[in-house]
Protein backbone atom coordinates (compact mmCIF):
# COMPACT_ATOMS: atom_id res chain seq x y z
CA UNK A 1 0.00 0.00 0.00
CA UNK A 2 1.46 2.97 -1.19
CA UNK A 3 0.12 5.30 1.78
CA UNK A 4 1.30 2.66 4.38
CA UNK A 5 4.93 3.21 2.78
CA UNK A 6 4.62 7.19 2.88
CA UNK A 7 3.65 6.66 6.82
CA UNK A 8 6.46 4.36 7.60
CA UNK A 9 9.37 6.52 5.84
CA UNK A 10 7.13 9.99 7.32
CA UNK A 11 5.92 8.57 10.54
CA UNK A 12 8.54 8.09 13.29
CA UNK A 13 8.27 4.62 14.79
CA UNK A 14 5.20 4.09 12.33
CA UNK A 15 3.87 0.53 13.78
CA UNK A 16 0.58 -1.23 11.61
CA UNK A 17 -2.20 -2.23 14.15
CA UNK A 18 -4.02 -3.59 11.41
CA UNK A 19 -5.19 -3.33 7.41
CA UNK A 20 -7.75 -5.20 6.09
CA UNK A 21 -10.08 -4.92 3.07
CA UNK A 22 -13.45 -4.85 4.25
CA UNK A 23 -17.24 -3.66 2.80
CA UNK A 24 -18.04 -0.23 4.76
CA UNK A 25 -21.83 0.07 3.99
CA UNK A 26 -21.89 -2.08 1.06
CA UNK A 27 -18.59 -0.77 -1.08
CA UNK A 28 -15.71 -2.02 -1.09
CA UNK A 29 -12.89 -0.25 1.69
CA UNK A 30 -10.37 -1.17 4.23
CA UNK A 31 -9.73 -0.30 7.60
CA UNK A 32 -5.98 0.89 8.55
CA UNK A 33 -4.99 1.31 12.13
CA UNK A 34 -1.46 2.34 13.84
CA UNK A 35 0.39 4.27 16.08
CA UNK A 36 3.75 6.55 15.54
CA UNK A 37 5.36 8.79 17.74
CA UNK A 38 4.74 12.55 17.69
CA UNK A 39 8.19 14.25 16.81
CA UNK A 40 7.68 17.26 19.05
CA UNK A 41 6.02 16.22 22.11
CA UNK A 42 7.52 12.34 21.68
CA UNK A 43 4.21 10.54 22.49
CA UNK A 44 2.87 7.99 20.89
CA UNK A 45 -0.19 8.37 18.92
CA UNK A 46 -3.11 6.36 17.61
CA UNK A 47 -4.81 6.58 14.00
CA UNK A 48 -7.86 4.66 12.09
CA UNK A 49 -8.62 5.46 8.36
CA UNK A 50 -11.64 3.28 7.12
CA UNK A 51 -11.64 4.48 3.63
CA UNK A 52 -14.18 3.23 1.17
CA UNK A 53 -15.32 3.91 -2.73
CA UNK A 54 -18.59 5.48 -3.50
CA UNK A 55 -20.34 3.93 -6.52
CA UNK A 56 -19.24 6.57 -8.69
CA UNK A 57 -15.56 6.35 -8.25
CA UNK A 58 -14.93 8.78 -5.47
CA UNK A 59 -12.64 7.89 -2.38
CA UNK A 60 -13.96 8.90 0.94
CA UNK A 61 -12.50 7.93 4.14
CA UNK A 62 -13.13 8.67 7.53
CA UNK A 63 -9.98 9.26 9.63
CA UNK A 64 -9.38 9.89 13.18
CA UNK A 65 -6.27 10.73 15.52
CA UNK A 66 -5.41 10.65 19.44
CA UNK A 67 -3.05 10.15 21.83
CA UNK A 68 -2.55 6.52 22.53
CA UNK A 69 -3.43 7.25 26.03
CA UNK A 70 -6.72 8.59 25.39
CA UNK A 71 -7.78 6.12 22.68
CA UNK A 72 -10.24 4.32 24.46
CA UNK A 73 -12.49 7.58 24.25
CA UNK A 74 -11.06 8.46 20.91
CA UNK A 75 -12.32 4.68 19.59
CA UNK A 76 -15.22 5.36 20.79
CA UNK A 77 -16.48 8.42 18.75
CA UNK A 78 -14.95 6.55 15.77
CA UNK A 79 -17.35 3.52 16.27
CA UNK A 80 -20.18 5.80 16.51
CA UNK A 81 -19.04 7.92 13.51
CA UNK A 82 -18.70 5.14 11.00
CA UNK A 83 -22.02 3.72 12.34
CA UNK A 84 -23.96 7.43 12.28
CA UNK A 85 -22.47 7.89 8.57
CA UNK A 86 -24.11 8.11 5.52
CA UNK A 87 -23.54 9.20 2.08
CA UNK A 88 -26.37 10.64 0.41
CA UNK A 89 -26.55 9.51 -3.11
CA UNK A 90 -28.07 12.22 -5.65
CA UNK A 91 -29.56 11.89 -8.93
Amino acid sequence: MTLERTADTNQKNYRRIGLTANTFQGRPGAIWEYTYEDRESGETIHAIDQSYIADDGTEYAVYTTERDTEWPGARRIFDTALSTWTLNDTD
